[in-house]
């Protein structure tokens, strides 16, 4: 689904412009979701770059607040526990495994961010954007 954020338009797949508006810049998305007072928030698919990079500021950024929370909470203790047991260590194995922690949760933030955002908002006030079909006879 492409999405055009001008005229809040759903076209299809190989449209190179909007339908209705006529605008050429024209988002991929996943899925659409839309709050009780109208406003359309556009999730999209893949690795999210911004997730894997700021994490639970990412999240915070999207009002994903739950989801924000368990993220900074896993941040600051992969930092306690950094400097509680292995700051004072010289062996550089406490190191890469320091290393290895904070890896592998950005590549889990990037790599389930934005349907992690889905589910989130999808708990609270958005609901998934669902198009009318056409009767057939």
């Amino acid at each position: 689904m492409l999405y055009c954020q001008s005229c809040d338009t759903d076209n299809d797949t190989s449209a190179h412009k909007c339908r209705e508006c006529g605008c050429p810049y024209l988002i991929p998305y996943k899925s659409v979701l839309v709050r009780s007072d109208g406003k359309r928030v556009g999730i999209k698919s893949g690795f999210c770059w911004p997730a894997a990079i700021f994490g639970w500021m990412w999240t915070a950024y999207h009002r994903a607040w739950r989801l924000s929370l368990i993220l900074a909470v896993t941040a600051f203790g992969l930092l306690a526990l950094d400097h509680l047991f292995f700051s004072n260590t010289q062996n550089p194995l406490w190191s890469l495994l320091t290393i290895g922690a904070y890896a592998s949760y950005m590549f889990i933030c990037g790599k389930n961010g934005y349907a992690l955002l889905e589910k989130d908002l999808q708990r609270v006030d958005y609901t998934a954007l669902i198009k009318p079909q056409a009767n057939v006879l």
